[in-house]
């Protein structure tokens, strides 16, 4: 990120490890981030869909399945 800081890759890996420390806010905030710079990322709409789900917000997650 200190090369790219626009990297989607950078901000769902940010997300991916932040899982373990962070709370579910804050890896859904990485994992937003990487949408909007790449939004058809299939990694990032899985990552994504699946903390919506541990927020209990289903329903928002849905539709990028």
């Amino acid at each position: 990120l200190e090369l790219d800081p626009d990297s989607p890759h950078g901000h769902r890996l940010l997300g991916l490890t932040a899982m373990k420390t962070a709370t579910v806010q804050q890896v859904v905030d990485h994992f937003k981030r990487a949408r909007e710079l790449d939004p058809n990322d299939p990694e990032t709409l899985f990552w994504l869909s699946i903390m919506y789900g541990f927020a209990g917000r289903s329903s928002v997650g849905a539709p990028l399945e």
